[in-house]
């Protein structure tokens, strides 16, 4: 168990940083997750796992981690289905400010109402009440705003790659 363990940790360690990084923004929680990811592979991971479902098997138990995280600052945000299918890009030394400086740039992107919701619902951690009250709509247009604005954030990151 131990050799398939560490097997684990050598090959996908960085890779499980990157991806948590990219979902949560900070050092800190990426660092969380990747701890958790291979304290619970020492608790349960079955070592006949062939390379595949090994790999399948860290990154579900890193998908859980980080949604745990999500859940606890109070709304999860909307998962895409993209998200279950992409690998990781984002280098591990990427320094918080050119994360901040990669999303400004992407919310300049955006329509000024798109920004002011995702400003309001993540930077500020503001729910969807709030959001809706600061605003004067409907939290379900809070709700249709954030998901068309995460979309559109989405696609304008993948063609600046």
């Amino acid at each position: 168990m131990q050799a398939a363990l560490a097997d684990a940790f050598e090959r996908y360690a960085a890779a499980i940083y990157r991806f948590a990084y990219r979902r949560l923004g900070n050092r800190e929680s990426a660092e969380d997750v990747t701890a958790q990811v291979f304290l619970k592979a020492a608790r349960g991971m079955d070592p006949s796992f062939d390379e595949a479902r090994r790999r399948a098997w860290l990154f579900r138990a890193a998908r859980t981690a980080i949604i745990d995280i999500w859940r606890s600052y109070g709304d999860s945000p909307v998962v895409p289905l993209e998200w279950y299918t992409e690998e990781p890009s984002l280098p591990p030394d990427e320094s918080d400010a050119d994360a901040a400086a990669r999303v400004q740039r992407l919310l300049a992107r955006l329509s000024a109402l798109q920004r002011r919701v995702l400003e309001l619902r993540f930077l500020e951690g503001r729910t969807i009440a709030e959001t809706a009250r600061e605003l004067g709509i409907t939290e379900n247009h809070v709700k249709v705003l954030q998901h068309r604005a995460l979309r559109r954030a989405a696609e304008l990151e993948a063609g600046d790659r």
